[in-house]
């Protein structure tokens, strides 16, 4: 009987304080003459207390026993009512505590995000509404088209319509051969990347509770584990277990890749290739194997000289997989830099089957930055490992429910039907070149100001 696909979500509470976003400052020397003025007016002490706790702010910044005196800042919302209705009594200003959380591309709004979603599991809203730039890098300069929006039976994040994230790894025939695919379905076009030197123990855990997939390097694998793809190198084959089904190879060549094929026969073999601008090396491998898993670093960039961003890598090695005439003959992973459940249907538009995803897994489990995560891994603090496994379920749980709304806002009912339709999604650079430079020529930087 057909089931839909659904991740349990629980409460996993943060284990350690996160900074608030919000730093609130009451000025007592002009807070104490409002305090008089309350006593002054207030007809009894019900009266007085309702007044102190109910100061501007719908959120309870001011609504301890002392109301203003002490601030509960981890209420704070940054709505600002408080200093447009008290001027000079009150300033809110970013908590430079929350500034150091992340790095440059980590950012502490991306930290936060994440943290929220892996407490509870839910789609994060912001009341307030986006207060941020109009377009950023990466990502932030990608938009993706909601023409179907008006839609009635859109809402596929409530059931009202099915929409199927269902993705295969592994080669298809195009042509009849009389042989089946040796192919192995997802229900979610999500897996994770465990980093080498990081305990995989949760990691491993939370793909088992989701029904997807982890890959792990063999050596921290401790025999034949359950939703493992073991990641090796070709020295290493003789240790696989051969109860793997699917076993993730390092390669540089496409003759390393056949080599290692032909040592495991049966097994879907993912070929892992660092992204360095190899797109001609990446359409011959095609040619070869069962699924092609490109790796960025954990800022999405490639590892090469002018390195090109994930969403520039990916547009590239799927149009020379379409160009190869094979696009449709096996999948491409892609990973790196994904950061934020958007990230992951934009990938998809750009032309991957699947996304990996490694330094926000670490985040999702409170780690600390020390300095830029490039390679260099942010540190995790100890943990229940059911603590641990939680917060990663209900990462993907926020994530899951965010691309079926995405999905459904698209008009999209299977996610199979979104890898490479860039003629769903808008790139600022593009329409800025389209739509403005004809008006009022380049857009001069403020680099190249400084330059004249």
């Amino acid at each position: 009987m057909f089931k839909r696909y659904h991740i349990q979500a629980k409460e996993a509470p943060h284990a350690f304080k996160r900074p608030n976003k919000f730093s609130v400052k009451v000025h007592k020397t002009k807070f104490v003459p409002m305090i008089i003025n309350d006593l002054a007016k207030a007809k009894n002490s019900s009266e007085l207390s309702q007044t102190i706790k109910s100061r501007p702010c719908i959120y309870g910044v001011y609504g301890s026993l002392v109301g203003g005196m002490a601030p509960i800042e981890d209420k704070c919302r940054g709505c600002f009512r408080c200093v447009i209705e008290n001027p000079g009594v009150v300033d809110v200003t970013i908590n430079p505590e929350f500034e150091k959380a992340g790095d440059s591309y980590f950012r502490p709004n991306l930290v936060a995000t994440i943290w929220e979603e892996a407490s509870n599991g839910k789609v994060p809203v912001k009341g307030a509404g986006y207060r941020g730039p109009f377009a950023g890098p990466g990502f932030d300069g990608m938009w993706t088209d909601f023409s179907e929006i008006v839609r009635p039976t859109r809402d596929g994040i409530h059931g009202r319509e099915f929409i199927s994230t269902e993705v295969d790894i592994g080669r298809k025939n195009t042509v009849f051969n009389g042989r089946a695919n040796n192919i192995k379905s997802i229900q979610l076009p999500i897996i994770f990347d465990t980093p080498i030197g990081i305990d995989a123990k949760v990691i491993k855990e939370a793909a088992k509770k989701t029904g997807l997939l982890a890959v792990v390097a063999l050596r921290d694998l401790r025999g034949l584990e359950e939703n493992v793809v073991p990641r090796a190198s070709n020295g290493e084959i003789g240790k696989i277990d051969n109860g793997y089904r699917i076993i993730e190879m390092e390669v540089d060549s496409v003759e390393g890749y056949m080599e290692a094929k032909a040592a495991l026969p049966g097994k879907i073999v993912i070929a892992r290739v660092i992204a360095n601008g190899n797109d001609a090396f990446i359409a011959d491998l095609a040619k070869h194997a069962d699924s092609i898993h490109l790796v960025h670093d954990f800022h999405g960039f490639e590892l090469s000289k002018n390195p090109r961003f994930i969403i520039d890598s990916t547009i590239a090695a799927h149009e020379a997989l379409v160009d190869a005439k094979i696009r449709d003959e096996l999948s491409l992973i892609v990973g790196g830099g994904i950061a934020a459940a958007e990230h992951v249907p934009k990938t998809i538009i750009c032309g991957a089957d699947i996304v990996s995803i490694d330094i926000a897994a670490l985040v999702a489990l409170q780690c600390k930055f020390n300095g830029q995560a490039t390679q260099t891994l942010p540190s995790l603090n100890k943990f229940r490992a059911e603590w641990g496994t939680q917060r990663l379920v209900n990462l993907l749980a926020s994530w899951y429910d965010q691309l079926l709304e995405i999905s459904g806002a698209m008009g999209m009912r299977e996610i199979r039907r979104m890898r490479g339709e860039l003629g769903r999604a808008m790139f600022y650079e593009d329409l800025e070149t389209e739509v403005f430079e004809p008006i009022f020529g380049k857009r001069k930087t403020a680099e190249k100001l400084v330059a004249k």
